[in-house]
């Protein structure tokens, strides 16, 4: 699971490190402190989603491998970036007291596994169920049934044909935790956007926020781009497939 949802102090330090942030009035004395943004991109906020903080378990997953890889790349540690991401946190646990935000790297905090963690635990459970004949737990069945492509085909087939189920697994997982992560991150930006309209927000602030969001709107269009492309990939797989049972038949 994952503490990262739009009603939770978590979200709003996650949405503080994105847009920079301002505290005004400390001590009643009209000083004010700016904050820049520690998240410089709407794909770095997206990686913190498909990663979360929490490391993937060897002796839970099999390809916990490939998710560390890649989270520890883009989050945790000094990727290709060379830098660590960090985010702003708060003391207080009422933001309205958050007078001093501190610094805190990603991995040192509790936002709980990311989304490509849970797909992917999700679909190689699936894709063992149906190896040994065992039927799909609901949670299986509801990773499935929220692609909205025939996933069950994908799990049927790393199921019959281990030798390219990595692929499959992966291939698929990346693709769903995109979808997740960006309509998650979307319906949180909005439910914080609805707030912010009769909220006493800097003006700055709030310029930063809708910044923000139209990056949200370019990203999810780029990333559309990619998930087609990693689409074509699977798709490819699963004709190739499809051509080896055909010449066997």
């Amino acid at each position: 699971s994952n503490n990262m949802g739009s009603e939770n102090k978590i979200f709003a330090e996650l949405l503080m490190s994105w847009i920079g942030t301002e505290v005004r009035n400390k001590g009643g004395n009209n000083d004010a402190n700016t904050y820049p943004p520690t998240i410089e991109t709407g794909d770095a906020m997206l990686d913190i989603f498909l990663c979360g903080s929490e490391r993937a378990s060897p002796t839970e997953i099999q390809y916990a491998d490939f998710i560390n890889e890649f989270c520890e790349d883009k989050v945790w540690q000094e990727g290709s970036s060379g830098q660590k991401m960090e985010i702003y946190t708060c003391r207080s646990s009422d933001l309205r007291d958050c007078w001093t935000p501190q610094r805190s790297k990603v991995e040192d905090l509790s936002l709980g596994q990311g989304f490509l963690t849970t797909v992917v635990t999700e679909l190689e459970g699936a894709v063992e169920n149906v190896a040994t004949g065992t039927p799909l737990s609901s949670s299986q069945k509801a990773i499935i049934a929220a692609a909205p492509f025939p996933l069950y085909q994908a799990v049927n087939v790393a199921a019959t044909y281990p030798e390219i189920a990595y692929d499959l697994v992966v291939g698929n997982s990346m693709i769903l935790a995109y979808m997740i992560s960006i309509e998650y991150i979307r319906h949180a930006v909005q439910a914080t956007a609805k707030t912010s309209v009769t909220s006493s927000v800097p003006a700055e602030v709030l310029r930063e926020f809708r910044e923000a969001q139209n990056e949200l709107v370019a990203l999810t269009s780029d990333k559309a781009q990619q998930i087609n492309l990693m689409a074509e990939t699977q798709e490819n797989i699963m004709s190739q497939v499809d051509r080896i049972n055909r010449s066997t038949l």
